[in-house]
């Protein structure tokens, strides 16, 4: 059977999904047939992102609780189909959370809470029928202003460095590439791309970091490497992991001092 990179839920590529060429076609593909649980971090972000934009088919409810197990949780859980549940100390944490964002000085001058919240897109970009968000499920890309976009993420640390360089390792320049062509199908013509990171833990810091033109443009070859390479197994229906050959030992200068012991 012929097999294609997309939701099964909109037929249509999610960047979530195609980011996993970038390991290997079979990364990516197993990704999309195995969707994970989110994670407790995505979790968490998920709250903030609730409560600093709310959208209807994101309620929270809070759980009295201690811990997401046992009786009590699967009973709460079952009662309360389709909303985001957060323990109290959850919630009360990504309050703070939301509170830190919406008080920041360069997110009010800016005026970013006053974009439109969790826009949902269906566009074609090089070929793929490509979405954020799914209407009436779940919200796509966080603000969207006349001009620019901006999307909220959470993070251990946001100085600027050390976020820059997370920020890179995670394709945030080209998830914001990406929703740059959303915002086009919409009839945006986008000229700033921003990111919004707030530190998880307190004293919860918040830095704005501008995505440069010249980075948008690198990200948007990227994004053209990816759907070629996704066009490309579609086509063969084949899915490789990372090599198909017998590849050398990479020289041992390149590793020197940066041995680790296996356990073995």
């Amino acid at each position: 059977m012929t097999f294609a990179l997309r939701d099964p839920k909109d037929a249509r590529l999610h960047f979530s999904t195609a980011k996993r060429i970038s390991v290997s076609a079979a990364h990516a593909r197993y990704y999309c047939e195995n969707p994970p649980e989110p994670t407790p971090a995505m979790q968490f972000g998920g709250l903030v992102d609730a409560i600093l934009m709310p959208h209807p088919a994101r309620k929270v409810i809070v759980f009295g609780g201690k811990v997401r197990n046992g009786k009590a949780w699967e009973e709460f859980e079952a009662c309360n189909p389709n909303c985001l549940i957060a323990r109290q100390d959850e919630y009360d944490r990504a309050v703070a959370c939301a509170e830190a964002i919406t008080r920041d000085p360069v997110v009010r001058e800016m005026a970013f809470l006053s974009g439109k919240h969790q826009v949902v897109a269906r566009w074609t970009m090089h070929g793929l029928p490509w979405a954020t968000g799914i209407g009436g499920e779940r919200g796509g890309f966080d603000l969207l202003g006349d001009t620019w976009i901006a999307d909220v993420k959470m993070t251990t640390t946001t100085e600027p460095r050390q976020w820059s360089r997370q920020a890179r390792r995670m394709f945030y320049p080209e998830q914001l590439a990406a929703y740059r062509e959303a915002a086009k199908s919409l009839g945006h013509l986008i000229t700033d791309c921003y990111l919004i990171g707030c530190e998880t833990r307190a004293p919860h810091c918040v830095t704005v970091m501008r995505v440069p033109e010249q980075d948008l443009a690198d990200a948007d070859k990227t994004l053209y490497n990816w759907c070629e390479r996704i066009k490309q197994c579609e086509a063969a229906n084949a899915w490789p992991g990372y090599v198909q050959s017998v590849t050398d030992i990479e020289p041992k200068d390149a590793w020197a001092g940066l041995l680790e012991d296996d356990g073995d």
